[in-house]
């Protein structure tokens, strides 16, 4: 066993304010616990960098929750509410001795009803490690 550990989540979409249409939750492909190395490592994405960084550093990870998707129109408010909602509930429910988190967020996601949504969801996680 390691002697440091993190959690790793992710929320990811690219909006283009300009494009016709929406993106729902149905639009995001969903990766959950082991799922996410299986997926991702040897890849050149977030989840194959912590996967391989930890590797070398010898870093247990706890692999909670990743939605992404391809870019595209504004995210629906209840595409962004299910994803936020059960990535802030795998930050909630994660071992409580983890030695940090990393958050794979594109930083460009903008919803029907709010332009920072990374913001938002920077906040819900903050207030589910307090």
């Amino acid at each position: 066993m390691a002697d440091e550990s993190l959690l790793f989540c992710g929320f990811a979409h690219e909006s283009n304010t300009f494009a016709t249409g929406e993106t729902g939750p149905g639009a995001f492909t969903v990766h959950e616990g082991r799922a996410i190395p299986e997926t991702f490592r040897g890849t050149e994405s977030e989840a194959g960098g912590v996967a391989a960084a930890a590797d070398r550093a010898d870093v247990d990870v706890e692999w909670g929750y990743l939605a992404r998707t391809e870019p595209g129109p504004v995210v629906t408010s209840a595409a962004f509410e299910r994803h936020a909602g059960r990535l802030v509930a795998a930050v909630r429910d994660a071992d409580p001795t983890v030695d940090g988190l990393v958050l794979a967020l594109h930083g460009a996601m903008t919803t029907t009803d709010h332009d920072d949504r990374e913001g938002e969801l920077l906040d819900r996680v903050r207030a589910a490690t307090d």
